[in-house]
């Protein structure tokens, strides 16, 4: 096998940081090289930080702009904020682990949309990067279900693991031989696209004018607790069901409330929510 002239991972959090680690086991460390995202402070916080992980192991830091002339570069991007431009590379071996199943969910906000849509399974994607925006063909991906009970968070979570499996899986191929993995074309059925403008976070209001089980996928899919929870009327929620009671007053009502919880009337069925406890 031959040994690339530079590998370098581009990303942030667990999946990046992981893989780093993998990575130095298999290389010199002349031959490995990470660029953080630009928001990457270098501090461990409810993710590892692939910069601080960098500068505790001794791996350099390269720029952007100076991997672009490197011939036999392979570039591994897990959760990078930088759409790479394939042309200014030259390098043909840039690669991607995206969060879903493509071709669906292609972009931005994969642990939002398959929970709005109400989608049973998700998973990850391992693909070269072409021209287009998670377009590029596909090597290989894996099935990551999504539970009733998951939210943003959970999944989140469930695909970042999914895709510490399945690119281990392929970092020797990766690393020593990537002109021997087998490329997939994508399909155009079922394909979608989401761009980071499709969701704007600080406008987010319980759509009542729906039903029971499309708000709790609503609920589900902005609740992300490192980050943010819904509020109504002023309060946290923290968790919710939908009640045996048909709703007979108009969507958004609320039939009852106290300290704990209220129950509001939908398309369909009342709903409950339950208010997050206040910190003392």
């Amino acid at each position: 096998m031959t040994t690339p002239k530079i590998f370098c991972i581009a990303g942030k959090n667990k999946i990046a940081v992981t893989i780093l680690r993998k990575a130095r086991r298999l290389l010199p460390p002349e031959n490995l090289f990470v660029l953080p995202n630009s928001d990457d402070k270098g501090i461990n916080d409810w993710q590892p930080s692939l910069l601080a992980t960098a500068r505790k192991t001794n791996t350099p830091i390269i720029r952007l702009e100076d991997l672009y002339g490197i011939q036999d570069l392979v570039l591994l991007s897990l959760e990078s904020n930088i759409l790479f431009k394939v042309e200014k590379f030259k390098s043909q071996n840039l690669f991607n682990l995206h969060f879903s199943l493509l071709p669906a969910y292609k972009g931005c906000h994969t642990s939002v949309w398959p929970i709005l849509r109400g989608e049973k399974v998700t998973g990850v994607s391992l693909h070269k990067i072409d021209f287009g925006i998670d377009t590029g063909p596909i090597i290989a991906q894996k099935k990551v279900r999504i539970k009733p009970e998951y939210t943003a968070q959970d999944l989140y979570l469930r695909l970042m693991d999914a895709g510490v499996d399945l690119v281990s899986q392929y970092l020797e191929t990766l690393i020593f031989s990537p002109e021997t993995l087998q490329l997939h074309p994508q399909s155009s059925d079922n394909s979608s696209y989401y761009p980071r403008s499709s969701i704007d976070y600080k406008s987010i209001t319980i759509p009542w004018k729906s039903t029971a089980y499309q708000i709790i996928n609503f609920l589900r899919a902005f609740t992300f607790p490192k980050y943010q929870f819904i509020k109504e009327r002023g309060k946290i929620i923290e968790s919710w069901k939908i009640e045996e009671q048909r709703s007979t007053l108009p969507p958004g009502s609320i039939i009852e409330e106290d300290e704990i919880s209220a129950c509001f009337a939908t398309i369909d069925y009342n709903i409950r929510l339950f208010w997050k406890k206040q910190d003392t």
